[in-house]
C-alpha cells in the first residue's frame, strides 16, 4: 500500500523548488495541489496550498548607453621577426705599438689583445685574426699572420709575450749604451721585432700599411682594423711627415668600408690625448687607463 503522506511531501518539495526557481524572476503568487493519487481506501483527499511571494531585487541605479556600429578593426598583423645578423666572417688585425717610449703601457695592451683573442673564439665560421707590430717600420712580415679563430691556442701563446720591440742593436745616446738605459737591456726580447732593424721611434702608418696589406687578400670578408697605440707618431724632423702617412691611411680605411678602431692604451695626459685625435684625423679614439674596458668596448661593437 502506497503511504500517501510521504508522497504527498514528496510533490510538495518539488513544488516548492520549481516556484523559489521562477520566483526569482517575477513576483507571484501561485498554488499548487498535488496530482491525484489512487489509494485502495477512500481517505479524503487532502490540499495542500503554498503562497510565494518574492519581491524582486531592488536596483541600484540604471544605466543607459547606446551602441554605435563602425567599422570594424582590421586584424592584427603578425609581428615580423627581426632578421639576424649575417654571419659574414671576420678579419681583424691589431696594429700594435712596440716602441721603447711604450714601456709603461705595454701591459695594458697585452691584457687588452689576450681579450680579443678570448672573444674571437665567438666570432662567425671563418673568421681570423692577426697583428702587425711596428716602430719606427715594421718587419717584412707580419708578427702575427691572419690566423682561423678555430686555431688560436698558438695566437694565445705568442700574445702572452708581447713586449716592447727588441734593442738588439746597440745605439749610444747621450754617452750612454741606449739597451741598457732605456730599454731594459740588449737583446732581452728576442719575440719581438727589433727596435731599430727596419726604423726607429715610432711609425703608426707603417703598422696601419701592413694590416691594408693583409686584409686585402680576402676581400669577401669584413674587415677590421684595431690600432693599440702609446703616443703619436714622432720624432724630429720625420714627425711631420709620419703624422700626415697616418691621417691618410686612416682615411683610406674609412674610405674602404673598414672599420677602424684606436685603443689609447696607458694614455693620461690631455695633451698627448690631444696628438693623437689630430694625428688620426676623423678616427674616433678610445681611451682608457686600463685598456681592457676600452677593448671590451670595441668587442660589443664587432
Amino acid at each position: 500500500m502506497v503511504n500517501r503522506g510521504e508522497s504527498m511531501r514528496n510533490h510538495l518539495t518539488n513544488a516548492a523548488v520549481l516556484v523559489l526557481l521562477a520566483a526569482a524572476f517575477n513576483p507571484l503568487t501561485c498554488t499548487v495541489r498535488p496530482a491525484d493519487t489512487t489509494v485502495s481506501v477512500a481517505e479524503p483527499v487532502v490540499e495542500a496550498v503554498i503562497e510565494v511571494v518574492v519581491e524582486p531585487p531592488a536596483i541600484a541605479e540604471v544605466v543607459e548607453f547606446t551602441v554605435v556600429e563602425g567599422p570594424s578593426d582590421p586584424p592584427l598583423e603578425p609581428e615580423r621577426p627581426i632578421p639576424p645578423r649575417p654571419d659574414v666572417p671576420m678579419d681583424v688585425v691589431v696594429v700594435q705599438d712596440i716602441t721603447g717610449s711604450f714601456q709603461t703601457g705595454i701591459h695594458h695592451a697585452r691584457a687588452a689583445v689576450l681579450q680579443l683573442v678570448d672573444a674571437a673564439e665567438g666570432w662567425p665560421a671563418g673568421s681570423r685574426l692577426g697583428m702587425s707590430t711596428f716602430v719606427g717600420g715594421v718587419a717584412p712580415e707580419p708578427w702575427t699572420p691572419l690566423t682561423p679563430v678555430t686555431d688560436l691556442v698558438g695566437v694565445r701563446s705568442q700574445w702572452r709575450e708581447l713586449d716592447i720591440c727588441n734593442c738588439d742593436i746597440e745605439r749610444v745616446f747621450g754617452g750612454q749604451r741606449l739597451c741598457s738605459r732605456g730599454y731594459g737591456g740588449f737583446d732581452k726580447r728576442p719575440q719581438m721585432q727589433s727596435c731599430f732593424e727596419y726604423g726607429a721611434q715610432s711609425h703608426p702608418a707603417a703598422g696601419l700599411r701592413q694590416a691594408i696589406s693583409m686584409l686585402e687578400e680576402h676581400p669577401e670578408s669584413r674587415k677590421i682594423v684595431v690600432l693599440v697605440i702609446g703616443g703619436p707618431a714622432c720624432c724630429g724632423d720625420k714627425a711631420e711627415q709620419r703624422s700626415l702617412e697616418t691621417q691618410e691611411l686612416s682615411a683610406q680605411i674609412g674610405e674602404a668600408g673598414w672599420d677602424l678602431w684606436v685603443v689609447g692604451a696607458g694614455v693620461h695626459d690631455p695633451e698627448h690625448l690631444e696628438s693623437l685625435r689630430q694625428n688620426l684625423g676623423d678616427t674616433v679614439i678610445l681611451d682608457a687607463e686600463n685598456a681592457l674596458d676600452t677593448m671590451e668596448r670595441v668587442i660589443r661593437s664587432l
